[in-house]
């Protein structure tokens, strides 16, 4: 189980999912406040209060991030390892679209300030980091499978 690559794709997968709920993903200054966009809402920097929640994003990123967690110990079972990874990328890009959105949404209420500024962060590329470890550990699960098939074409 740990010593096949594929693992090690899917447990770097739960690591960065993990990180995306974590790390601040953007920022956005309005007036005098500075706010900090997270995987589960945006809260203030100085007080440290929740203004707004993301719930749906943040449902997807634990899904994304238990998926992969999951998807490990069906080693034996290839076929449904190809299907998970399947909807684990679907959950990727749902996330990197409903990231988009919410900075977006964001970025327009905080226009309406005098002073408005945003950014993303480092951490908004790691859902593109996740999608690209999702394809390695799909290809080498499949690789796994056409392998095994062979050998059995033998006997």
């Amino acid at each position: 189980m740990i010593q096949r690559i594929q693992t090690l794709y899917l447990l770097g997968i739960v690591v960065l999912t993990t990180l995306m709920m974590c790390l601040p993903l953007a920022y956005f200054v309005g007036g005098e406040e500075t706010f900090n966009l997270y995987g589960y809402g945006l809260r203030s920097v100085a007080s440290g209060e929740m203004y707004k929640t993301t719930i749906f994003l943040a449902i997807v990123l634990v899904c994304s991030a238990l998926l992969p967690l999951l998807n490990i110990f069906l080693y034996k079972r290839r076929m449904t390892q190809i299907r998970y990874c399947i909807v684990e990328f679907v959950l990727l890009v749902g996330s990197v679209i409903m990231l988009a959105v919410h900075y977006f949404l964001f970025y327009r209420a905080f226009a309406d300030f005098d002073f408005h500024a945003q950014g993303m962060k480092v951490t908004m590329l790691l859902p593109i980091a996740a999608l690209l470890l999702n394809y390695l550990a799909m290809k080498a699960i499949a690789a796994d499978e056409m392998l095994v098939r062979s050998v059995d074409r033998i006997r």
